[in-house]
């Protein structure tokens, strides 16, 4: 298998292809004109969490960036922070804090990560194919993972943001190295070691840095290296990369031990799910299956972007479709690589897709299904068809013309419709709500729209026919904004309806409701509500920080009922659900001064000052306020 790059002349209908200029021009012009809608949607779910850093370097600029860097240059979601995904999100709230520009911003990383795709792909396919063929697939295939309708949830929502400049830095890396090392392939000549430091580590590092998941490139690159070049080249060469992937491989292989051998691990994350490590990897069968099924047949309808309700996997036949999807899964992944040899640029996009899975979509005690992990690992699938049909001879191959004409048109029309549908947040959860899963964060979501607008009637609607504590308290906080009483019966209603795992809707709604009855802005009865928060808050599943918050409130309204030995209590309690975070041993020490008793506040603020503050939380505010009062309070 020779792998220069083949000296075909162009013929006169596909020279223009070859050309970067009307290339590119073509991508970005659709690009844009697909996904433009899009732009002037809402701020939606994670997005809030992003909102009031925005806000606060919008107004005060970078003397405002520069005073709380830490705080808005790290992400509080465990990793690396994810900075430089966080600097560029920074640099967008100096200028505006629209979400149309943060949108508009995702789209332009977009269609550069599209424009690396179609160098990337014409690199490879020039390989297998003639000049102009090569370029016609490159220019195809970059069209199409650009134009997919299953991207517009990644480019549209604002703190997806990561996933496109963690994929940017992959595609880039991916081309560095195929440029490299096809050009040692085609002259013989040994590539000097230093060339390889960007696509083997500073690139690799930037991806991570932007989200973690950049951690899977090496592993990206050997499926390239595995699928078409096979470690061809010079002998120096050889023994660098042997030794750079033997290395990846070993702490692969370390990785995924200490993630099933260690259950403090995973412990944490899977405490607030309602399914354990065995039965999301068997979920994660069907959810994998659903993803090629978006990827190589879209259908808006099965595109919710909310998989809140998509059932887990209990058993192999529970529900019935998971042994089938394993065993589809077994076949794809059979079948690329039966590829090597044959079709090795299909063979490496069917391995590429299941490279790209690798974390987000095995072990780890994240949510079931996200459109946005499949941002890059689409690209493989794309690959793979379009090399399939490509390679075709006979009848189809006259077809093929017709084929990838009628199937970009196809992605550009699905592209702008759901662009459109994106434009706003109805459009965003009424889709959400007729897919096979109707979603109960989006019925949460589109209720809270409708409530500030001031339809309540609607919003109760909506709400009624949904089980679970969420969307009873929601009701609550309903009847609050609307009559400024609480029902009573919302309490009861969700006392019956408590299970055995909380979600963050859950506690949110709870919170909300705790929160209102504090700064009496609804007239409500406390005790049934503690006893309510009370309940929540022993429910075995749920995350420990999402527990510490309940109990922390629980001593709220201990505090608020009187009731001071109780809420000593719930704060010892709430500091034992997480230890590493020390807030509520402070808010007891501000209490215990209240009181008058300085040396139980001391000991609480040096109980507090031993664990310092969590990770990226920044406690100094907290800190400094219960250190200087005991500095302004005289000694017991």
């Amino acid at each position: 298998m020779s792998l220069t790059p083949a000296e075909h002349a162009d013929t006169a209908p596909t020279a223009w292809a070859a050309r970067p200029l009307p290339a590119l021009a073509a991508l970005w012009l659709l690009g844009l004109l697909a996904f433009w809608p899009a732009l002037s949607g809402p701020w939606l779910l994670d997005d809030s969490k992003l909102q009031d850093a925005i806000l606060a370097i919008h107004t005060g600029g970078l003397a405002e960036l520069g005073a709380h860097w830490q705080e808005h240059l790290f992400i509080g979601a465990g990793g690396v922070g994810r900075p430089l995904a966080m600097a560029t999100l920074a640099g967008n709230a100096l200028i505006s804090a629209d979400p149309f520009a943060f949108k508009a911003v995702n789209l332009v990383l977009h269609l550069i990560a599209g424009s690396l795709i179609w160098a990337l792909v014409r690199l490879l396919a020039r390989t297998r194919y003639p000049r102009g063929a090569a370029d016609l697939l490159a220019l195809a295939v970059a069209l199409a993972w650009t134009l997919h309708p299953l991207q517009v949830s990644t480019v549209a929502y604002v703190v997806q943001r990561m996933a496109i400049l963690s994929a940017l830095f992959c595609v880039w890396a991916l081309l560095l190295y195929a440029r490299l090392r096809l050009r040692e392939i085609a002259t013989g000549q040994p590539t000097p070691a230093a060339a390889w430091a960007l696509p083997l580590l500073i690139l690799p590092a930037l991806a991570v840095l932007c989200k973690e998941n950049g951690a899977l490139l090496p592993v990206l690159l050997a499926t390239l290296e595995i699928a078409l070049l096979r470690l061809r080249g010079g002998k120096a060469t050889r023994r660098l990369l042997a030794g750079y992937f033997g290395s990846v491989l070993l702490l692969g292989l370390g990785a995924t031990l200490w993630l099933l051998l260690v259950p403090q691990a995973t412990a944490i994350g899977y405490a607030g799910r309602d399914f354990d490590m065995g039965q999301r990897l068997l979920t994660e069968t069907r959810v994998v299956t659903l993803y090629v099924g978006q990827i190589l047949l879209p259908r808006l309808g099965v595109m919710p972007f909310l998989y809140d309700r998509l059932p887990h996997s209990t058993g192999w036949l529970q529900p019935p479709t998971t042994l089938p999807a394993a065993l589809f899964l077994l076949a794809l992944l059979a079948l690329g690589l039966g590829l090597l040899r044959r079709r090795p640029l299909a063979a490496f996009g069917i391995l590429f897709f299941f490279a790209g899975h690798l974390m987000e979509s095995t072990l780890l005690p994240l949510e079931l299904a996200f459109e946005h992990r499949n941002y890059l690992p689409s690209l493989g699938l794309i690959l793979a068809a379009a090399d399939l049909i490509g390679s075709a001879t006979g009848t189809l191959a006259r077809f093929r013309p017709a084929i990838a004409t009628l199937a970009l048109v196809a992605l550009f029309g699905l592209g702008l419709a759901r662009a459109w549908t994106w434009g706003s947040a109805e459009g965003i959860y009424l889709s959400a709500l007729v897919s096979p899963w109707p979603s109960t964060r989006a019925r949460a979501e589109l209720a809270q729209v409708l409530t500030e607008r001031g339809q309540f009637a609607a919003a109760h609607r909506l709400l009624a026919p949904a089980q679970g504590v969420g969307p009873r308290l929601q009701e609550g906080y309903l009847d609050c904004r609307e009559t400024g009483r609480l029902q009573p019966e919302r309490i009861t209603q969700a006392r019956a309806q408590l299970g055995t795992a909380l979600n963050d809707y859950d506690t949110t709604a709870l919170i909300t409701l705790v929160n209102l009855s504090l700064d009496r802005g609804c007239d409500l009865a406390e005790r049934p509500l503690l006893t309510l928060l009370e309940d929540a808050s022993a429910v075995r599943a749920m995350q420990p920080s999402s527990r510490q918050k309940l109990l922390m409130y629980v001593g709220h309204l201990r505090h608020d009922l009187g009731d001071g030995t109780g809420a000593m209590a719930a704060l010892e309690a709430a500091f034992a659900a997480l230890p590493a975070n020390p807030l509520p041993l402070l808010l007891a020490a501000n209490w215990r001064l209240d009181a008058g008793q300085v040396d139980a506040a001391r000991a609480l603020y040096d109980r507090a000052r031993a664990v310092g503050a969590p990770g990226r939380l920044d406690l100094a505010p907290r800190f400094a306020e219960v250190a200087d009062r005991l500095a302004r309070t005289p000694a017991q």
